[in-house]
């Protein structure tokens, strides 16, 4: 399984709350525990939210609204394109 989510794990305080960062994650168990955490977006006023995922090959597709207070909040739509071995730390 492939997670991707705004980690507040070991966040600063003045971030909680905040679309920031963007983060993925793997299981290879169901869910049961998470592993291979990397970050895909990590600018403090950026906002990264509304994912959308498609496999292309041995890449993943990762489109999400994005932005930050220069360009207005969540006036992007990005995509990234993300080789599926770098989610596994390679």
């Amino acid at each position: 399984l492939l997670l991707l989510w705004n980690d507040h794990s070991d966040i600063e305080p003045s971030l909680k709350g905040k679309r920031t960062p963007f983060a993925s994650a793997i299981s290879r168990d169901e869910g049961e525990r998470w592993e291979h955490v990397r970050l895909l977006e990590n600018e403090p006023d950026g906002w990264y939210c509304y994912t959308a995922l498609e496999f292309v090959g041995d890449a993943a597709l990762v489109g999400h609204c994005a932005g930050n207070p220069a360009v207005g909040r969540l006036n992007r739509t990005q995509v990234l394109r993300v080789p599926i071995d770098w989610f596994y730390g390679k």
